[in-house]
């Protein structure tokens, strides 16, 4: 069995993907696939990972967590929701960078599901905007407390999938920058349910629909709803291109004023994400999500 787990990061979908596949799940009908509701696992989970302190789950311990979560025996794939499973977010910031905890909690969770083939998705976002979701979820009474004198350089994501892929050398992690979500939102869904490039999900649209003006939203839903895209790279350029026309400003762009912060200070933590994520999208041990684009004829 594939043990799917979506781990966030926070401050980014903020559960739109667990609503998409379920808006979606005609699609997966038959039962081979299983989304349980969080109340299922997420507290079974973590005290399952305090109980076994590092050690590997037994036959009989998988069983029994297998049976709290699903409805059936019958299911290839579980779908697992859980942000939160690697730390809460007061620690997703500390002295030792963006989730200091992921290596041994990612490590833990194979542990508990030592006979089937565990797998995890993580979405990176731009850590100055992860602050700024941080603080809008009132993580902290203010920037000061959030930061507590960390340096935001050392905030970055290259160092922390390098130190999850040295503690777990043979993880299947998939990967993908929140910032594209919109139009990636396609793949991101068929890599959890694992579905070709030609099936339709009723939720292929649905993260672009929230960042679009009322008429952008009423013409994009239309169309998937009317002619929907035949491939990836039909369903790119149409979400691109709605993107492109309709954006709503006031829920694309954030106002990053930080103490202290300076605009250089903001283009140079831009420029290491970006040459970041583009030094793990070219590693060959993890799957690196991208939009779809046509080959020239």
């Amino acid at each position: 069995m594939d043990i799917m787990f979506h781990l966030g990061a926070h401050c980014t979908d903020d559960g739109k993907l667990m609503r998409s596949l379920l808006r979606s799940r005609g699609a997966f009908a038959d039962g081979r696939v299983e989304i349980p509701g969080p109340r299922s696992y997420r507290v079974l989970l973590r005290e399952t990972i305090g109980i076994l302190h590092g050690a590997t789950a037994s036959a009989e311990v998988q069983s029994l967590l297998l049976d709290g979560m699903t409805e059936t025996d019958d299911a290839e794939r579980v779908i697992l929701f859980h942000e939160n499973l690697i730390c809460l977010p007061p620690k997703v910031l500390s002295p030792a960078g963006l989730y200091p905890m992921a290596p041994d909690r990612i490590a833990a969770m194979r542990g508990l599901f030592p006979d089937h083939h565990c797998r995890f998705q993580i979405a990176m976002l731009h850590p100055a905007l992860m602050i700024w979701g941080l603080l809008a979820r009132n993580v902290a009474a203010d920037y000061t407390a959030l930061m507590a004198g960390i340096a935001p350089k050392i905030l970055r994501w290259r160092p922390l999938v390098e130190a999850i892929l040295e503690k777990n050398p043979d993880i299947d992690l998939t990967l993908w920058c929140h910032e594209d979500a919109a139009v990636l939102w396609p793949e991101i869904l068929r890599d959890l349910v694992g579905l070709p490039d030609t099936m339709p999900l009723e939720g292929d649209a649905d993260m672009a629909l929230t960042l679009l003006t009322d008429t952008g939203t009423e013409a994009l839903a239309r169309s998937f709803r009317e002619t929907p895209p035949r491939d990836g790279v039909e369903r790119t350029e149409r979400l691109t291109d709605a993107l492109a026309r309709n954006a709503n400003p006031a829920l694309v762009e954030q106002a990053l004023d930080y103490p202290g912060w300076t605009e250089a200070a903001v283009t140079k933590m831009t420029r290491t994400y970006e040459a970041d994520c583009a030094a793990l999208a070219a590693r060959g041990d993890v799957r690196f999500l991208t939009a779809p684009v046509a080959v020239p004829a």
